[in-house]
């Protein structure tokens, strides 16, 4: 078992570096499904490995405000060590998947809060679902808010820190946020999520 956690958390890295091969990928799913099967557990929203979402849908709420006319929309940046050092592209509205039976507009509510320890009220806009380059679906609504980026709560998830090091370490599943306009937003957000900023500034014009 302890070969299979070895799999299961290296490989990882050449996830993130692009460098992973289908064939591994298929492998580590299958091995990491294994572990999970004998120590009697599922794996959790924050530390299933990206591909085995793909084909999920995810919720989530695009908060923005205006200050002195300029809309500003509300990110975040992934927490953990494979993203300290990554910027452009990686941060998010938040989201997270929705769960069996669950109403989309609840899980992005229940998400936002877990990530930021915010909850948006007031009027919630639909928004275009986007498609992810791996596949995921991200549903989502906009809605008016002012949640303070240097004051968020998030939840946190375990992860063996450095790998094969038999250390398990604790990480934020977001580790800073931020307000940013509409330009910067597009250059920060994951580019399939650029569309939902768009999207808003175009039915707060109308």
């Amino acid at each position: 078992m302890l070969a299979v956690n070895q799999v299961c958390c290296t490989r990882l890295t050449k996830f993130t570096t692009g460098t992973l091969k289908r064939e591994e990928m298929t492998l580590i799913s299958f091995l990491c499904a294994i572990k999970a099967l004998v120590q009697n557990q599922s794996f959790s929203r924050a530390h299933q490995l990206p591909f085995m979402n793909m084909t999920k849908t995810s919720a989530g709420i695009l908060l923005y405000r205006k200050e002195k006319n300029i809309l500003r929309v509300f990110l975040v940046h992934p927490g953990g060590p494979f993203f300290t050092k990554k910027d452009a592209g990686i941060w998010s509205i938040p989201k997270g998947e929705i769960d069996k039976g669950e109403d989309p507009l609840t899980a992005a509510l229940r998400e936002f809060t877990e990530e930021t320890g915010y909850t948006p009220a007031g009027a919630f806009i639909p928004l275009s679902p986007v498609t992810q380059k791996g596949g995921k679906t991200v549903i989502a609504w906009a809605a008016e808010g002012n949640c303070d980026a240097a004051a968020i709560r998030s939840n946190t998830f375990m992860l063996e820190w450095p790998t094969r090091s038999g250390r398990m370490q604790e990480f934020p599943e977001v580790d800073r946020a931020g307000w940013f306009t509409v330009d910067e937003a597009k250059q920060k957000l994951h580019p399939a999520q650029a569309a939902l900023v768009d999207e808003v500034l175009s039915k707060l014009k109308s």
